[in-house]
Order: structure tokens, then C-alpha cells, then sequence
């Protein structure tokens, strides 16, 4: 959406191509239904309808589920296909694709952990101002700004739950310490409408926020298609997957097939420049499919991922029925060279209905003989995701290999080898340096209960295609044109030198917009 947007102010026509796969109407009635009326009068049938009730995937962590449904995933498996080993990568084909399930977290990239990056963070500022435009910020301008500027005045922060204000207020009476620890903190960054905007009202705080707000308050990429399609020059064709690319005379061809069952045979579209944002897997697969790449591994840069609880001194009465939002509260930043030379990025997480799921998939029938134990636990207990940069973290292998089974004669075989696994050693340095904080977090790290995930299961990973000032063949140029293609671009996270271990999103619709404003000033 943002190369789009790009495009569209320097005056180009542009047609988008979309699998576009969107929720199911039955629920889409349900959501809206919901959102035309006071949130005190949700009904528990419809709330029941529109969340994931406690479905726990194998690895015990909640199954990621929009409005109930698994729309952003569906057929994804079936059409873009993928023999994985040892990693958890995933796709879709849903309008806005993955970004209806994040967390909303964004912050950019600091300039020390893009320093080797051809494309640096001066080159990618502007950008990042025009995309901050896309969405309402809630921020604060504290202690973070200094790693990561706002690049907006009009953030609007939201009110943090009583569990991570009385976190935060704890953070910072041990504020000098932590300084010198090489930790800063503060309220996380997260787009979401936090006051209401003429007929639009603010958040609500009804703890609805990893099922889906039915506001539509988190930001979705999908927000901004919709206003794309208010433009004249703009054309949305959704039921399309692209499925090949032919970059010559002047002109690019692209062939597609509908992603409906029912429609058979091939499209044919031409353009004079295509950009490709089909998410990691699927825009890796498709160049490769174009290059003719077959059998020539490209390695995966991904952020790797663990869940740590942790267990306050002190609990906070009532955790259960405070009105809050459920997203990520507060942003902790670890700088200290003897981990890494990168940051080390930490979320926390507060009380969630989700983290009482995830409670009693763990217990099993001794939860309901627990019940105040895991009240008492949860009043408590606090969750980090805790990221890192790729630099430090595992890095998969992605193969394009033959496969006439496949609709497209293809199949990418994505495995990491124990050598690259070794890798997650840094965790135990993380670990160790968190418990050495525990005066200051006035908290216990449960490490029993921390769960590791498989390379891939952090949805921040990139670097298939990376951008370089003189690329290989299996990389790409500064505007994103892999293997010598000069009216095609990449312009997802694929063609990311690294990922950082803060969010990711921001810098893919910066480092976007970016592309697609020099691109059309370049000469193909």
C-alpha cells in the first residue's frame, strides 16, 4: 500500500493485483453489527462469535485468529506452497495480508542496527514521516525517542493497564541504574486510535484487541486500501494470484490465474512497472519462479523470537475486569556489547484474556481445582516477547526446486541446519541479563514457562533478495530490481539486508515508499 500511495502522489496510474481473500460475511455482520453500538451493549453471543475462545496450536501459544476466523491464512498452504523443516513461516492471501493479525507495533529502525545497510536510515527518514501519515499513533515522547524518533507531533498516547503503569513507575525509580545497564524503556508504540476523530470513537479499552477491534481501531493495511480506491487513477482487482513475471521489451507481462476454484485458465496483464509486495514467502517464490532459480538456496534473515512470563512482588487486584487494551504496553531496549552489538528489543505484554487461555490449556483439568492459585498468578503475571536481530539469530535456508504436483511447477523448501540453530545461545545472555534487572522490575522471570519458537514464528523475517549498490544475481539493487529485472520491484521485506529486532513493519512501508518515489523518477 505504501509504493502505492507513492505512485499516486507523483501522478501514475495504478492497478493492483490482489488474491484478496476477506472475511466471511456471517461475521463480517457480527463485526458490524458491533461496531454500531456503544460497546456496554455487545452481546456475550456476539463477542462469542468474533474471539478465539482458547485454541492453543501444538507449540501452547493461542492460534492466531482475526474476528474468530482464520481468513488471513486460508488457502495459502494450498497455493502458495512450502516444504518446511524445522522453521514455521507463514503466508496469506487476505486483503492487508499479515498485517490484520499484528500486534500493531512500530518503531523504526535505529541507524546502528542498519549500519550496514547500503540504504541508511537518513535515505529512509522522510518516508518514514509520509508513512506515520497512514495511521493514528498512540506514543510518548520519553526516553525511547532518543533510539527512535517519532517522525510525527501528532502521536496520542493510550492509557496504560494498572499492571504495566505500576511496572513502568517501578522502571523508573531505578531509571539511573538501568541507564547504565544499557536499558532504556518506555509506553510502546502501537498504531491504534486512541481518541476519538469526528465520528470515529477512541479506544474503548474493551479488551478485544488480539481477537479484533471492532472499531477497526488498530490499523490495518487494508484502511488504506480502501482509501486508495477513492482515487480515480487506482484500480483494486482482487481473486488474482500472480504467478509469474516476464520483464522485456519495454514492457512487464504478468500472468495470473483467479484464486477461486471456479474460475480456470490464465490472465495476462502488462504494465510498465510492477511491484511486488506479496509478503516474504510468496514475493521470494515468485522472483525465483521468473529468475528460472531453480535449486539455488537463498538464505532467510529472520528476527528470532521467545516468550518469557514474569511475576510481579507485588499483584494488582481485579486484572480480569479492568477496562484496558490488550496490545503491547510498554517497549524495553537492551544495549549492551557483551549480548550483542545490535539491540535487543522486549515487548511486555499485561493481562489478556488470551494469557488466562493460555493458563488453562497448560493445567488442563487441574484448572478448574486452581482457581484462585491462577487468579493470584494472574494479578501477577506479565508477558515479554522478546526479538533479535538477525545478525544473532538463525538463518534458514529458501531452495525454488521442480515440482509438477505443484499448480505453479514449483514448491519452495525452506529448512535451517543445527549450525545456524546454534545460534539462539544468545537467549541464555538475554535471560541472564534480565534476571540481573529483577531489582529493578521488582519481578521473578519465570524461565520454566519460557517458550522458544522455531525460526519464522516471530513474522519478522526479510532478506531473500537483499539490497545492494552492486548486487548478485540473487540479489537486488537499491530500488528493489532483483537478478538484473529493470521494471520490476520488490518492495516487501525481502529485499531487507537484515531485520532489526524492533518491529518491522514501519521500515518495510518507509523503505516501500521509498522505492516506489525514486523509481519513477529512474530511467528502467
Amino acid at each position: 500500500m505504501a509504493a502505492a500511495s507513492a505512485l499516486l502522489e507523483r501522478g501514475c496510474d495504478v492497478l493492483m493485483l490482489d488474491a484478496g481473500l476477506s472475511l466471511e460475511p456471517d461475521r463480517r455482520a457480527v463485526v458490524d453489527q458491533l461496531a454500531r453500538v456503544p460497546h456496554e451493549k455487545w452481546s456475550g453471543d456476539q463477542i462469542g462469535r468474533i474471539r478465539n475462545e482458547g485454541q492453543i496450536d501444538e507449540d501452547g501459544l493461542p492460534v492466531k485468529l482475526l474476528y474468530g476466523s482464520d481468513f488471513p491464512f486460508r488457502r495459502a498452504g494450498e497455493l502458495v506452497t512450502t516444504q518446511q523443516t524445522g522453521v514455521s513461516f507463514k503466508s496469506s492471501l487476505a486483503q492487508g495480508g499479515l498485517s490484520n493479525l499484528w500486534g500493531a507495533a512500530v518503531l523504526p529502525y535505529n541507524a546502528r542496527d542498519i549500519d550496514d545497510w547500503q540504504v541508511g536510515a537518513d535515505a529512509l527518514a522522510g518516508h518514514y514521516e509520509s508513512v506515520t501519515k497512514f495511521f493514528s499513533l498512540s506514543a510518548r515522547d520519553d526516553d525511547l525517542t532518543g533510539l527512535f524518533p517519532l517522525y510525527t507531533g501528532d502521536a496520542c498516547p493510550l492509557r496504560l493497564s494498572r499492571q504495566a503503569q505500576a511496572l513502568h513507575d517501578d522502571l523508573s525509580r531505578s531509571s539511573a541504574a538501568l541507564r547504565e545497564a544499557g536499558v532504556t524503556f518506555g509506553q510502546s508504540r502501537i498504531a491504534v486510535t486512541a481518541q476519538a476523530q469526528g465520528d470515529r470513537p477512541g479506544c474503548v479499552y474493551c479488551g478485544s484487541c488480539l481477537h479484533g477491534c471492532p472499531y477497526e481501531l488498530i490499523y490495518c493495511s487494508e484502511h488504506t486500501l480502501r482509501k486508495l480506491c477513492t482515487n480515480d487513477r487506482f484500480e483494486y482487482r482482487p481473486n488474482v494470484l500472480v504467478t509469474g513475471l516476464s520483464d522485456r521489451d519495454g514492457q512487464v507481462e504478468i500472468t495470473a490465474r483467479a484464486v477461486d476454484s471456479e474460475s480456470t485458465g490464465t490472465m495476462t496483464f502488462s504494465a510498465d512497472r510492477v511491484f511486488v509486495a506479496c509478503g516474504l514467502i510468496a514475493s521470494t517464490k515468485l522472483i525465483l519462479r521468473t529468475l528460472q532459480a531453480f535449486d539455488q538456496p537463498v538464505s532467510i534473515r529472520d528476527s528470532q523470537y521467545f516468550l518469557l512470563p514474569f511475576m510481579r512482588y507485588r499483584g494488582i487486584s481485579g486484572v480480569a475486569t479492568e477496562p484496558l487494551h490488550t496490545l503491547s504496553q510498554l517497549f524495553v531496549e537492551l544495549d549492551d556489547p557483551t549480548i550483542s552489538r545490535r539491540l535487543v528489543h522486549l515487548q511486555v505484554y499485561s493481562y489478556s484474556d488470551m494469557l488466562a487461555h493460555a493458563l488453562r490449556a497448560k493445567f488442563g483439568p487441574l484448572h478448574s481445582l486452581l482457581g484462585l492459585p491462577i487468579r493470584s498468578a494472574l494479578a501477577r503475571m506479565s508477558l515479554i516477547q522478546c526479538f533479535v536481530h538477525s545478525d544473532d539469530s538463525p538463518s534458514p535456508n529458501a531452495t525454488l526446486v521442480r515440482d509438477d504436483d505443484d499448480p505453479g511447477g514449483a514448491r519452495l523448501v525452506i529448512e535451517v541446519t543445527a549450525q545456524e540453530l546454534q545460534k539462539r545461545q544468545i537467549v541464555k545472555a538475554i535471560v541472564r541479563k534480565l534476571r540481573g534487572l529483577r531489582r529493578a522490575f521488582r519481578s521473578v522471570f519465570v524461565t520454566p514457562m519460557m517458550q522458544m519458537t522455531e525460526p519464522g514464528r516471530s513474522f519478522h523475517s526479510g532478506g531473500t533478495l537483499p539490497m545492494r549498490a552492486s548486487p548478485n544475481v540473487l540479489e537486488s539493487d537499491l530500488l528493489g530490481r532483483p537478478g538484473g529485472l529493470r521494471r520490476v520491484h520488490v518492495v516487501d521485506a525481502s529485499v531487507l539486508p537484515s531485520i532489526a529486532a524492533t518491529t518491522v513493519t514501519l521500515t518495510v512501508m518507509a523503505n516501500a515508499h521509498r522505492i516506489a518515489s525514486e523509481a519513477v523518477e529512474t530511467k528502467p
